[in-house]
């Protein structure tokens, strides 16, 4: 697909994405970067070297495979098999209950160094052979087991960057996960120019992703930590996912939310997100003190990455408060 693509001249790669944005009513640049986005998904989870190593998660699988969101998720999550880092032994499960915090620690700080290694030595020159002349790959200098893909861009814009993030970590959960497939927007619309064949992915679960995105805002509603750029997005895709048909069987799948806690608490220790009290009777959504006008502001920023026009803020925070009071007055089991 993406070979096609780049066989086209200029002057119809132009035409190709700005009558598929004006179709979806978006800027031109969002729909170049999904069929990116789309192509770096399809070598991963069709190259035999990759596809059963990795699974996508986050975001984008909620807005490309499930169609739960109606933004665009430009940076690909994915999990990465820890055994792929060459850790062997008695002591190379990351779940082994007897391990002390101490050495938990020691441990997950060891196979973040050792995914780095991969990343750079492996992965990288892999992602480089399979991608088109004019794209690039390097190891991020700002994100922790980073991948930045740049891509020869036709259109820019100041806040969509022409280039895709892969956040890789051996730290996250494979379960629960199935495949499923997606399509890049440009192949939707026009299917005889790029062909309409389906990429197979395989993802994490909207539930899943639903109780990540919850315990993120749990986190940070109990810590006084400045927020992030970029965050309200995280907000916004609870609201829509409590508003979708996955809402009921996430919101029943109480050990699931556990499970997503208890592993952020092995794996990402931190006193202040008290992922302890992420539990019916004591979760928290939104923060309480004026780290709410930031995100209100990010929101706001966040605009040109909506399909159509997205719900305003003060809709968004009246529904997580009433959101926060349905969770905590869930019987608990």
């Amino acid at each position: 697909m993406i070979t096609e693509y780049m066989a086209l001249a200029a002057e119809r790669k132009t035409q190709l994405l700005s009558q598929t944005a004006a179709r979806m009513g978006v800027d031109p640049v969002i729909v170049e970067k999904d069929l990116w986005v789309s192509a770096v998904l399809g070598i991963l989870f069709s190259h035999p070297e990759t596809k059963d190593r990795f699974i996508f998660k986050g975001g984008t699988s909620l807005s490309k495979v499930y169609g739960a969101i109606h933004r665009f998720s430009e940076d690909i999550d994915l999990i990465m098999d820890w055994r792929l880092l060459g850790i062997g032994g008695p002591d190379s499960d990351p779940w082994d209950p007897d391990r002390s915090r101490n050495k938990q620690d020691a441990f997950n700080k060891a196979l973040g160094t050792k995914a780095e290694e991969y990343l750079r030595a492996t992965f990288v020159p892999f992602l480089r052979s399979q991608l088109p002349d004019g794209a690039t790959v390097s190891v991020s200098d700002s994100v922790d087991q980073g991948v930045v893909i740049g891509y020869p861009a036709v259109y820019t814009s100041d806040y969509v960057q022409a280039s895709v993030l892969l956040e890789i970590g051996p730290l996250a959960s494979w379960v629960p996960s199935a495949w499923k497939t997606i399509i890049p927007d440009v192949s939707r619309y026009y299917p005889r120019v790029l062909g309409n064949e389906t990429i197979p992915v395989k993802v994490t679960t909207v539930e899943r992703t639903f109780w990540e995105k919850v315990t993120i805002a749990h986190q940070i509603a109990y810590s006084n930590k400045e927020i992030p750029s970029r965050y309200a997005r995280h907000y916004y895709d609870i609201v829509m996912l409590s508003r979708s048909s996955f809402a009921e069987a996430a919101l029943q799948d109480l050990p699931l939310l556990r499970s997503v806690a208890e592993f952020k608490e092995r794996f990402y220790p931190s006193r202040a997100a008290r992922y302890d009290l992420a539990r019916p009777g004591t979760i928290r959504l939104l923060p309480v003190d004026d780290r709410l006008i930031g995100l209100s502001r990010d929101y706001r920023n966040m605009r040109t990455m909506f399909y159509g026009a997205p719900p305003e803020w003060q809709e968004l925070e009246d529904e997580l408060r009433r959101l926060q009071q349905t969770m905590n007055a869930i019987e608990r089991k």
